[in-house]
């Protein structure tokens, strides 16, 4: 590993204790009469001549009463408090060594320190006295060196010698010690962080010269002089350097907040006009989601600084946008005294998500972590900051240093090619389930949304049958909530929801109250006992702070607002789901209708809807990423070209929170029945919630709507095999779409019934961890290459910031897309031979010592009839020694496993259902009832029929999206839902205007027009491969009428759907006059709809030719210091 040097110049550090550093220099810029420190609560001050006056004078009360010697060692246990600060620094003066310590600890918590530091006195306040006095007295020290501090008389400690210049006892500043700061770590007691003054010294530079007098006691925008918020606690280094030492140091004004409580905060920055504010994430948080921010003048504040946990990009966007405020990153720890990394003041602007470059006089390492193949690996940092090592702990001290001296920091991240750097989780606390590696911080912003949580940890622990590690939560149960085994059953369920197979919480939940208010529950005083021992609950309060969640990113609502519409009974619009199809209407809805009187209603606990409830192993997109965003929101830094279900998911959670659509979402809210009044002409929906979270307004109500929008989709229903003896079977049975992450799948054996998409998705994940995989074959498919790879970062830099690029880029793949539209739909053409020879060839390349399967494996019908599975491993897992491939029928399934037709029975621990999904049952189960009550199921009975896919006969003020033949076999089934919700928004657009003229308005598809429309569509789809009488397909009933797939071009269907003719249409209501003057409407339809204009070629080649001109001129590092 080769060292990587800060990118900032070298800085002299002086060889000098940090108490000369900061009050005997002879280069002070402010007036000694500067107001350093103001207490919030009291109103007190102390100028700079104050705070010196009284550390000396504390000092010299030290050596009189205690006969105080360099080296001796304090222990502070108090709040924030005005008086805090000369009692540090007049023990620095002397030469003693300063030991904050959390004034939440109990007397065990506080013992520890006392003793491991041989501690001389304790300073303490009259709250925390009593667990002061115990700790003392078991720890040895005499009553009387236990201080009170707000019982100390103002000239307790004046013995009158603090004028002239004072010299502290500090010889070798490098060596001498300033401060033991405890870091906690997930085992074991807390460790001293040694910090000598030089460390002290350094880091106060390091970061200053970064901030290069951006900050300083006549800045501001007026000369005023900045104003600091000391919200962070005196007993951690943070606070410490940046409160303390910084204030001293730039001559600042700092108001002093004992604890953090928002309306003080806020008032605080109102009334003195605070200009920077040292904070962590959960004060952003609290100040995003918190309705009574606006009640509050926050303009002052010229930025923030986020340290202690990374800040998520999308919290950083979300106070600019809400605020107006900014914040930049900084990274560090107690060992490094305490930053390493820190953002200007500028790069808070461009590189939000980065924890900032390293400091000067600063080297790294980056050393790679065990069964991490990706970029991320281990930061190694060596400096004058870094600690000395920890007291006492010689084997850690071994295991945290490298031969030659950098230190382990057990943070793990990467470094971009200008230095910036990202954290992605803790070495030290990675999870390793099986082979993978869980992140805690990941589960633990996760868990935090469930409204039953007030804090939690997650850690990892042993599992004593397998040895593997299992992730397990330690919960604080927030206030109204009591902790049994339904709510903890309940929390597993949330957090199963949001998360991929192996990251699951497998060792159950614990509650706990925590030690730190700085960030998660502590684990340090857990008995290890039950750490390691079987699940269960334990009673708990809730913690001595008031933050919101940490992390408002996968969560299914946003603390302190509604969801939903405020009157929960009646809304102009109702969505049924919140998937691509839902997401799509509502933002159509708002901007093409102007409405925001709507409700999306979504039975699941997350938007996403097929991408939020299919987490299999190895789940992901079989369509270009390029095309699998929206045309209005395309996402520009897909990693790569067939993305995995977790990106694209999280796609459409930030386009949800980026058009502000959780405010009309209703989760777990399960839609039973939808019944038109033909008197009202409004829609009745029936609904039930269900949920870990008390229902918002009933567990069952009703809702009336003027329009309703079905945007359920095809593929939301599973559907199970109709095979003897299903539910016979003793062993785990489950189905691909409700992926159960809590079976532990090492060692067993597993059949696989169904071999479609999924399943040659599925296969090759789980085969590197079970014992042995049946794959049992009813008909083979047509496999063909994926060609999956990864995104460059300079494709993704191009993609954003060269427009044409990406337009072209989008353009061109949808119109290479429809090229091979003949080789879905049509048996006889080119194409289709093509598909046939390449999916061969694959496959006998592939299996080439296999040949035994290559009859198996070939189709006897028509590439299209059945949906091409486009993969890369499919076939090379059926290579490996445990999974096999079973083409003779199922007889049955039995108690132990599945027997075939011949006799064979094969015993197995698992079986998947990897069978699809009832796709040709639209909207099932919910029941649905139209004009003079007419049930859905009436107007389908021979089989699903819409107009267009959108609109259905005798369901007036109705439309769905992905209805009935509007799915595709080769292109974007975005691009479909994009023309629908656009066609949609413009009926919903003329219902929404005769409401506000106080009209009604009822629409509904003529009869003879979708009749006619959808002869002519089976007429079409007889004669495409999708009709190919050889094979059984989710297209098609058992008939063999084709209800799901759309016969053209998108290209067409997006043109026919580009204008609405209203005569299609018959309108009712007190408003349909002016409905049924109009001829048509013309919609319009998006760039890459159209052909690839002359003008985008030109732009798209000639931005090519300057970004890759100068990329070979001036090489990547270059091109990507342009995009800073």
């Amino acid at each position: 590993m080769d060292p990587v040097s800060s990118p900032f110049p070298s800085i002299d550090i002086p060889d000098v204790d940090l108490w000369s550093f900061l009050f005997e220099r002879t280069d002070q810029s402010y007036p000694p009469d500067k107001v350093l420190f103001t207490a919030v609560d009291t109103e007190r001050c102390l100028t700079y001549t104050q705070v010196r006056q009284r550390s000396l004078n504390f000092a010299h009360s030290l050596r009189r009463k205690w006969d105080w010697q360099k080296g001796d060692v304090l222990v502070v246990f108090t709040t924030n408090s005005i008086d805090v600060p000369p009692v540090v620094w007049g023990t620095l003066a002397i030469g003693g060594v300063v030991c904050p310590v959390n004034p939440n600890y109990r007397t065990e918590g506080l013992l520890h320190p006392l003793r491991d530091t041989k501690a001389k006195a304790l300073i303490t306040q009259r709250a925390q006295a009593p667990v002061a006095f115990e700790a003392a007295e078991r720890a040895g020290i005499p009553h009387d060196r236990v201080v009170v501090l707000d019982e100390v008389a103002e000239d307790e400690f004046d013995d009158g010698r603090v004028k002239g210049p004072h010299s502290a006892p500090i010889r070798r500043p490098g060596e001498d010690l300033a401060f033991l700061v405890y870091s906690s770590g997930t085992t074991g007691l807390p460790k001293a962080v040694m910090l000598s003054h030089r460390n002290m010294v350094a880091n106060l530079l390091q970061t200053a010269s970064v901030d290069n007098g951006v900050l300083a006691w006549n800045g501001g925008l007026y000369g005023e002089g900045d104003r600091t918020l000391a919200l962070l606690p005196f007993f951690h280094i943070y606070g410490l350097t940046y409160l303390l030492n910084h204030t001293v140091y730039l001559g600042l004004s700092t108001f002093i907040m004992p604890r953090f409580h928002f309306d003080t905060f806020c008032t605080t920055i109102q009334k003195h006009r605070i200009t920077y504010a040292y904070i962590v994430p959960p004060i952003i948080l609290k100040l995003v989601s918190n309705p009574r921010i606006t009640e509050y003048d926050l303009s002052s504040l010229r930025m923030m600084l986020s340290a202690a946990a990374p800040l998520a990009v999308e919290l950083i966007q979300g106070l600019h946008q809400k605020l107006k405020l900014s914040v930049r990153q900084a990274y560090g720890m107690s060992e490094c005294a305490p930053c390493t990394h820190m953002q200007t003041w500028n790069e808070a602007y461009t590189h939000p998500g980065s924890v900032g470059r390293l400091l000067p006089n600063m080297t790294a390492k980056y050393a790679p972590v065990e069964g991490d193949t990706g970029r991320s690996k281990e930061l190694w940092v060596k400096g004058p900051n870094v600690f000395l090592g920890y007291l006492n702990n010689p084997t850690t001290n071994g295991e945290s240093f490298s031969e030659d001296g950098y230190y382990k920091t057990g943070d793990v991240g990467y470094e971009d090619e200008n230095g910036h750097f990202y954290i992605t989780d803790r070495v030290k606390e990675l999870i390793k389930y099986n082979g993978f590696q869980v992140a805690p911080a990941e589960l633990e912003a996760i868990a935090l949304g469930h409204p039953a949580i007030a804090d939690v940890a997650v850690t990892g622990v042993k599992d004593g049958q397998s040895g593997t590690e299992l992730p397990r939560a330690y919960v604080v149960v927030a206030l109204g909530y009591e902790g049994t085994q339904s709510m903890a059953d309940a929390i597993y369920q949330y957090v199963s929801d949001r998360v991929i197979n192996y990251k699951r919480l497998r060792g159950g939940y614990l509650t706990l109250i925590p030690d730190s208010y700085l960030g998660s529950p502590t684990l340090l005083h857990i008995p290890d006992a039950v750490k390691n021992g079987p699940p269960q609950l334990m009673r708990g309060k809730r913690p001595p702070y008031d933050f919101s969640p940490k992390s408002a990113k996968m969560t299914g609502f946003q603390a302190g607002r509604p969801v939903g519409n405020q009157d929960y009974t009646s809304s102009t619009v109702v969505i049924i789901g919140a998937g691509i199809s839902g997401l799509c209407m509502a933002i159509d809805i708002i901007k093409r209708s102007q409405c925001r009187n709507l409700v999306i209603l979504e039975k699941g606990s997350q938007v996403g809807g097929t991408w939020s409830d299919n987490r299999y192993p190895g789940c992901a997109c079989d369509v270009w990423s390029t095309l699998y965003s929206f045309s209005f929101e395309q996402k520009t830094d897909w990693t790569r070209e067939h993305p995995g279900q977790e990106e694209i998911r999280d796609y459409l959670i930030r386009v949800a929170e980026k058009y502000g659509l959780y405010k009309y979402i209703r989760f777990n809210t399960a839609v039973q029945e939808a019944r038109w009044d033909d008197k009202e002409l409004k829609w009745k929906v029936s609904v039930t919630t269900s949920g870990a979270k008390e229902p918002q307004f009933h567990e069952s109500y009703d809702i009336t709507t003027d329009f309703l929008v079905s945007a359920v989709g095809q593929l939301n229903v599973p559907s199970w095999p109709s095979i003897t003896g299903l539910n016979d079977f003793t062993g785990k049975l489950m189905h691909s779409a409700r992926w159960d992450w809590t079976y532990d799948f090492a060692g067993k054996r597993v059949a696989i019934i169904g071999n479609g998409a999924t399943c040659a998705q599925i296969v090759p994940e789980l085969a590197k961890s079970v014992s042995q995989v049946t794959v049992y074959q009813r008909t083979p498919n047509w496999v063909i290459p994926r060609y999956d790879t990864s995104v460059s970062a300079i494709q993704r830099f191009l993609l954003s910031y060269v427009p044409p690029i990406r337009w072209c880029k989008r353009a061109l793949m949808m119109q290479a897309r429809e090229f091979t539209h003949d080789a879905i739909a049509k048996a006889d053409s080119v194409m289709s031979g093509y598909i046939r020879k390449i999916s061969i060839g694959t496959m006998k390349s592939q299996l080439c010592d296999k040949p035994e399967l290559w009859d198996k494996l070939t189709p006897d019908y028509s590439p299209g009839c059945k949906r091409l599975i486009p993969s890369d491993d499919y076939f090379p897992a059926l290579n490996k020694k445990n999974v096999h491939l079973e083409t003779r029928p199922i007889q049955r399934i039995t108690e132990s496993g599945i027997e075939t037709t011949d006799g064979g029975l094969q015993e197995y621990d698992l079986i998947v259902a990897a069978t699809g999904f009832r796709s040709v049952e639209f909207m099932h189960p919910i029941q649905v009832y139209g004009r003079n009550g007419r049930p859905v199921s009436d107007v389908w009975k021979d089989g699903a029929a819409a107009y267009y896919g959108v609109t259905v006969e005798d369901l007036p003020n109705f439309g769905m999206l992905y209805g009935p033949n509007t799915n595709l076999g080769h292109n974007s089934i975005i691009l479909m839902i994009e023309a629908q919700s656009r066609y949609l928004s413009t009926l919903i657009g003329e219902v929404v205007r005769a409401k506000a003229r106080s009209d009604s308005l009822v629409l509904q598809p003529r009869s003879d027009v979708v009749a006619a429309f959808n002869d002519r569509l089976q007429e079409e789809l007889e004669r495409s491969s999708f009709a190919d009488p050889q094979c059984h397909s989710w297209y098609k009933l058992e008939n063999g009428r084709i209800t799901n797939n759309w016969p053209g071009r998108v290209v067409r269907y997006q043109k026919d759907l580009s204008q609405v003719r209203w005569e299609d249409y018959l309108a009712d209501g007190t408003g349909k006059s002016l409905v049924e003057r109009k001829k048509t409407t013309h919609i319009g339809r998006v760039q890459e709809e159209l052909p690839v204009r002359s003008s985008t070629l030109v732009l798209g080649a000639l931005g090519v030719a300057l970004a890759v001109g100068g990329y070979y001129m001036n090489g990547p590092k270059a091109l990507l210091q342009r995009r800073r």
